[in-house]
């Protein structure tokens, strides 16, 4: 029942989503994953994995690195440290 005992969470987001974005990295820690990846991996929206994947790369939790191809935007692919 008291607010100070958790861990604040950004605006909108679930403790419950993140949990579940955060274990699904965590069972596979030498894989990269990319956002789209584990949205349909967890029945998510791209944007909101992409929103909880953010706030766990601030927190340094994970890693994100870059896969370029050959043309257009290059993929974002995370990984748990």
């Amino acid at each position: 029942m008291h607010t100070g005992d958790r861990p604040a969470m950004p605006k909108g987001q679930s403790a419950v989503t993140a949990r579940l974005v955060a274990d699904l990295l965590r069972a596979s820690p030498d894989q990269s994953r990319t956002a789209a990846e584990i949205a349909a991996e967890l029945g998510i929206a791209r944007a909101t994995a992409q929103r909880y994947l953010a706030a766990l790369e601030q927190g340094g939790s994970i890693t994100m690195t870059l896969r370029y191809g050959s043309t257009g935007r290059p993929e974002h692919l995370y990984c748990w440290k």
